[in-house]
């Protein structure tokens, strides 16, 4: 039997979602819990890859286990077995379903805070106490960013995968200030190695003053980097993304 499912987890506690030798991580400690409670091995498959200290609220996955419970339980007979991991939803599927064929849309949020943060806030935001940014230069600096661009100046390549276009589409970005926190939402349909921290950290340094508008322009072009952008091309902490939300021609979503 073929499950398809919407999980969150805290990232915090984990090396990352995908298995690493020697590290928990999201994916080990699913397979573990579920092949201990089934009998059977059970193998997570996924189509998001997140790093240490990224959280999701909605990342897809499936998997296979031959099991009596129905679908619509399963939820709430494993999340008090899982630690940080949590099954939103799980669905059955036909055999012939493969999770890499949906096509996605994923949406990130990411969290700044303006104003003093406490210890137990650190992992779940980046903290720019005392920063004052004009929301008016903030959307423009977003609109720099939407639609098709070439993203190699905006991502960690990633040298084992043969990735042939740096090309990505940003279908909507867009923000919202609640109280001290600035929320940065993200959308398209593919997204490079670190992308949304990358973008992040540039829009950041542009309200900054540190990189102008027309540079972005130029680096979304896919042109070289001046020593000076460089130091503006990096990524924002891991501690404040979000996988938000998922989105599927399935219509499945929280």
């Amino acid at each position: 039997m073929k499950f398809y499912a919407s999980i969150s987890y805290d990232g915090s506690f984990f090396k990352g979602i995908a298995i690493q030798p020697d590290q928990v991580t999201v994916k080990g400690a699913f397979d573990k819990v579920l092949s201990s409670f089934f009998h059977q091995k059970v193998s997570m498959q996924l189509v998001s890859r997140t790093d240490k200290g990224v959280h999701a609220f909605d990342a897809r996955i499936s998997f296979e286990v031959t099991t009596k419970i129905p679908a619509i339980k399963i939820a709430q007979v494993l999340n008090p077995k899982l630690f940080k991991i949590q099954l939103n939803w799980v669905k059955e599927v036909g055999d012939d379903f493969v999770l890499q064929n949906l096509p996605l849309s994923k949406e990130y949020l990411y969290q700044i805070s303006t104003s003093k943060s406490y210890p137990f806030q650190e992992s779940y935001l980046w903290n720019l106490e005392g920063w004052v940014f004009s929301e008016t230069e903030l959307q423009k600096v977003l609109n720099l960013f939407q639609g098709e661009h070439n993203f190699k100046n905006f991502c960690k390549v990633d040298h084992t995968r043969n990735i042939t276009s740096f090309v990505r589409k940003i279908e909507s970005i867009r923000f919202e200030v609640v109280e001290n926190k600035l929320n940065i939402f993200i959308r398209g349909n593919g997204f490079l190695w670190m992308m949304v921290r990358y973008i992040v950290y540039a829009i950041v340094a542009c309200l900054q003053g540190k990189i102008e508008k027309v540079n972005l322009q130029r680096l979304l072009g896919g042109e070289s980097p001046s020593k000076q952008d460089l130091k503006c091309l990096r990524p924002a902490p891991a501690e404040g993304l979000y996988l938000y939300k998922t989105l599927d021609g399935n219509g499945f979503s929280l």
